[in-house]
């Protein structure tokens, strides 16, 4: 029922079988571009194709394509990789790919992790990365939660969300954070986070990770933030 301003909606859960071939979700699947030409500018993918087919679903992160944020990131951090590395790299809170594109395109021998706790943002993903999903892993996970204690990365990049609903919530960064420093290799190991600048970054960090990381801004421009994080000495501090 509804009236001029407002709608009430009754959901029955069916007794139809999971649709395990995504038949389903397959109608809702919407059709785009992604374009990355600003974003891989200064990196050894600026002369290649950027413009890619990609895929998303209704009510996915800044509707599925580049955002400003990630743009910056993209930008700050494209540049700093080796086309021919063979990192380990993991995008966590990756929605449906686009920074790990973007990673992919700059550095294609990479072995890239992408995590998320929305299946449908990694069911895109899936069909999103250059080099296709079996280029990839894919984590769905409530943070770190399904990630094993041992695994390390050459590089975690993050454009992690600060809002539940209409309500500003930094939980995600703070959990990001928690677990950060021991996700790192020792000696390689680097994260690149972006943020608004409003977010209490390194007052997160230093009230959950204490002085086993170290932090520095990388990039500020009055909007937002790249932080760029190591993990630090013995004797480091935050």
């Amino acid at each position: 029922m509804r009236d001029a301003e407002y709608g009430v909606v009754c959901c029955v859960r069916s007794q139809a079988q999971p649709d395990k071939k995504g038949k389903e979700l397959k109608k809702w699947r919407e059709k785009k571009t992604l374009d990355l030409t600003d974003a891989l500018v200064g990196s050894s993918a600026a002369k290649k194709t950027t413009s890619l087919p990609w895929t998303s679903y209704p009510g996915l992160f800044a509707g599925g394509g580049l955002d400003v944020m990630t743009s910056l990131l993209l930008r700050r951090l494209l540049p700093t990789l080796d086309r021919k590395a063979k990192l380990k790299a993991l995008d966590y809170c990756s929605g449906n790919g686009v920074v790990a594109a973007g990673v992919q395109l700059a550095a294609k021998k990479t072995k890239l992790t992408l995590l998320d706790a929305d299946s449908i943002a990694l069911a895109a993903a899936k069909k999103n990365l250059p080099r296709g999903e079996s280029s990839a892993s894919f984590v769905l996970s409530d943070a770190w939660t399904r990630v094993h204690p041992s695994e390390t990365y050459d590089l975690i990049v993050s454009n992690p969300p600060v809002h539940h609903g209409l309500a500003v919530d930094f939980q995600p960064t703070r959990a990001l954070l928690q677990s950060l420093p021991d996700r790192l290799r020792a000696t390689s190991g680097v994260a690149y986070v972006v943020t608004q600048r409003y977010v209490p970054f390194r007052a997160i960090a230093s009230s959950v990770v204490s002085s086993s990381a170290l932090i520095e801004c990388e990039h500020a421009d009055g909007r937002f933030v790249v932080w760029k994080c190591r993990r630090a000495a013995a004797s480091g501090a935050v």
